[in-house]
Formats: structure tokens, C-alpha cells, sequence
């Protein structure tokens, strides 16, 4: 008898860890993962959402690659035109204002662009301002002024001014009023 208590018992112990055993491997099941495949489709549905959220922002039905590349290259040189015409209207102000410093240093109209170019070499050299540049060149050469101006006063190189009321039939009766 008491070999059967002991059978009993041994099997209800081995039937008591098997159950034990079991439980444990039922909790270690193996976590699920993603195949590559699964996850490439969800990133596509993913970008599809995204795209289409962004055509609708922009006023479009459907996501079209080449219409939104195309919109944004035509931006891009729409940028890039604007930037030349910006660059170019800066070229010019900058250009009239040291067209308007050479009228103001008394440098002859039709030899503005001389003094400029001039000018602008001497700046570069000597690393100064564009003004100071073109002040020193209309003292240097004075072949480019036409007028020297001394304390708002000008004083000439024309030593006979024009007289308006002499016309060519009173020069003509009185040669004497022309100044030689």
C-alpha cells in the first residue's frame, strides 16, 4: 500500500510540475514581429496619407509627382529672376550715386564714366571709399573737371561766360562784343 500512496503521490507531484511547466511555456510565447514586407507597406500607406493631405493643401485632387516637381522648379526660377533683377537694380542705384558724387566734385558729364572707372581701381588699391576715391581723382586729373568747386563757390575754367542778349546779327554790327 504504501507503494501505491507513493506512485499516487509521485505522479501527482510529476502531473503538478508538468502543469507548472506548461503555464511558463504558455506565458513565454514569442512576441510578434513585423515581416520587412509588413513594414514597407505600412510606411507606403503612411506616405500616400502624407501626400495626399499635401495636395489637398495645395489645391489638388491627387498627389502628382511631376506637377508639384515642375511647380517647384518654376518657383525656384521665379526666385532666381527676382534675386538678377534685385542685383541689377542695386548695380544701377549704386551706379547713379556715384554718377551724382562726380556731377557734385565738378567732373564733366562726358567724362563721368572715366573718373568712375578711375575711381573705383583707386578704391580697390588703396582700400577706401568710393567718394574719397573719386574726390582724389577730380584733384588728380583736373582734365576731368570742368569746374572747381572752392567752398560752395564755383570757380571756372571758362573764362567768358555766354552773354544770352548777344545774338549773331548784334556780333555781326558790333564785332568788338565778341570776346576772343
Amino acid at each position: 500500500m504504501s507503494e501505491k500512496v507513493e506512485t499516487v503521490t509521485t505522479e501527482k507531484v510529476q502531473e503538478t510540475k508538468q502543469e507548472q511547466a506548461e503555464p511558463k511555456k504558455a506565458e513565454a510565447k514569442p512576441v510578434k514581429g513585423f515581416t520587412q514586407e509588413e513594414v514597407n507597406k505600412i510606411v507606403a500607406e503612411r506616405l500616400d496619407r502624407e501626400r495626399s493631405a499635401l495636395a489637398k493643401a495645395l489645391g489638388a485632387e491627387q498627389f502628382d509627382k511631376e506637377q508639384i516637381a515642375t511647380a517647384f522648379k518654376t518657383a525656384q526660377q521665379e526666385l532666381e529672376a527676382e534675386k538678377k533683377a534685385r542685383e541689377k537694380v542695386e548695380q544701377d542705384l549704386t551706379q547713379k550715386q556715384h554718377e551724382a558724387l562726380a556731377y557734385r566734385y565738378g567732373i564733366k558729364p562726358e567724362r563721368v564714366d572715366e573718373a568712375l572707372t578711375l575711381a573705383n581701381l583707386k578704391a580697390k588699391k588703396e582700400s577706401i571709399e568710393v567718394s574719397e576715391a573719386l574726390q582724389s581723382v577730380a584733384k588728380e586729373y583736373t582734365n576731368l573737371t570742368s569746374v572747381k568747386v572752392k567752398g560752395g563757390v564755383e570757380v571756372g575754367d571758362k573764362t567768358t561766360p555766354k552773354n544770352p542778349y548777344l545774338t549773331e546779327d548784334l556780333l555781326k554790327r558790333y564785332p568788338h562784343l565778341a570776346k576772343k
